[in-house]
């Protein structure tokens, strides 16, 4: 996808494989909605699937040295008419919440994939490996981010969205995507890159952390 997912989950809602990329005749309820408000407690569980939706803010495209790790210090509205509406950060989601579970606890084994998550049906979360990892999109595009790359342009817009959990961190300056793999207990892969020109396809974050969702085909 050339967006990050902007999916509001609604614990209301029993999602199955007919619009979400879960196994079929499997349902999921989700014990917490997404939430839009910085005032909301951010439960840094495992055990809870976590989101939070941050307005309609977009990524401007620039490269800036003087981000305080704030929201709106880095995106602007996405009604504004200079802005590449492909640039919209989306929304937070705990790996929990991205796997389409209301508890990730019993997933510990290093490289396990999870085949499923929020993801509409006909996508999936990258994979650690081939042709559906981020490995293999960077490959595609170039080994560098941050200044001297292209992840941030067409055609694939990746943000500097930083991370959340109950407030945000290294917004303006890191962009972290979630894999459907488990790393151990408690974390699981990420691709991750910063304005420094870091970038690593395979790294790994707390599972209680909001990252975004990228999507890929099936």
């Amino acid at each position: 996808m050339t967006e990050n997912l902007d999916l509001d989950i609604d614990s209301s809602i029993t999602y199955t494989s007919q619009d979400t990329d879960l196994p079929v005749n499997t349902a999921w309820v989700p014990v917490r909605s997404t939430y839009v408000t910085d005032n909301t407690t951010w439960i840094s569980s495992n055990t809870t699937p976590e989101s939070y939706n941050p307005g309609e803010l977009c990524w401007n495209g620039t490269i800036r040295n003087d981000w305080d790790g704030t929201l709106g210090n880095s995106t602007i509205p996405c009604i504004d008419s200079n802005v590449n509406k492909h640039y919209s950060i989306g929304n937070y989601y705990n790996w929990t919440a991205a796997v389409a579970m209301n508890n990730s606890s019993d997933y510990t084994t290093d490289q396990q994939d999870v085949d499923q998550s929020i993801c509409p049906a006909g996508w999936r979360l990258p994979t650690y490996n081939g042709n559906k990892s981020y490995q293999n999109l960077v490959n595609s595009l170039s080994p560098t981010a941050g200044r001297q790359g292209n992840i941030q342009s067409s055609p694939v817009y990746f943000v500097y969205g930083g991370i959340w959990y109950g407030k945000s961190w290294i917004a303006g300056s890191y962009g972290v995507y979630w894999t459907s793999v488990v790393y151990s207990d408690y974390r699981s892969y990420r691709m991750a890159f910063d304005m420094y020109g870091g970038l690593n396809s395979s790294s790994y974050d707390d599972r209680f952390h909001g990252d975004f969702v990228r999507c890929v085909a099936r």
